[in-house]
């Protein structure tokens, strides 16, 4: 069922969904007393062509609705993704995640040292994407991340 819901999201332009999803986490979370991060939610920032084509990126619904309950903040502007990164679909882990070292950048120069955020994205699969949004994250000082995924494949 999360299968079919995630793709009615991703692939079916229905982001209420995504929002609704998160929501759904999100009092989860609050419900089972579940540390969050102080310092707020970064979605996992899709390629601007891919999200021109889709029309807004599923992660940053997902952790809009997350936040919605929890009084966290969502930072979009922090994390950017300046390269497209080849499918991963058929890669194994150590191939997706050679595919996608280099795709994240940060897009700021906010002092992060210290902080602690949660990254937010749709579905875990080999965690290749996370991981690199994550180096690149600890490279500007972030101290702790937290991974928020409604899925793991």
């Amino acid at each position: 069922m999360v299968q079919k819901i995630l793709h009615e999201v991703k692939y079916n332009n229905n982001p209420d969904l995504g929002f609704f999803v998160g929501q759904q986490f999100g009092n989860y979370l609050i419900k089972e007393n579940i540390a969050l991060p102080k310092d707020g939610l970064i979605p996992v920032p899709l390629h601007p062509q891919r999200q021109k084509e889709r029309g807004y990126n599923q992660a940053e619904v997902i952790a809009n609705g997350l936040a919605e309950n929890s009084g966290l903040e969502v930072h979009t502007n922090l994390l950017s993704r300046i390269k497209e990164s080849l499918t991963q679909t058929k890669k194994g882990r150590t191939a997706r995640l050679d595919n996608m070292l280099e795709c994240f950048a940060l897009s700021t120069k906010t002092d992060l040292k210290g902080m602690h955020f949660g990254l937010v994205d749709d579905v875990i699969t080999t965690g290749a994407t996370l991981e690199a949004c994550c180096l690149c994250l600890e490279k500007a000082g972030v101290g702790e991340i937290s991974i928020f995924s409604i899925a793991n494949a």
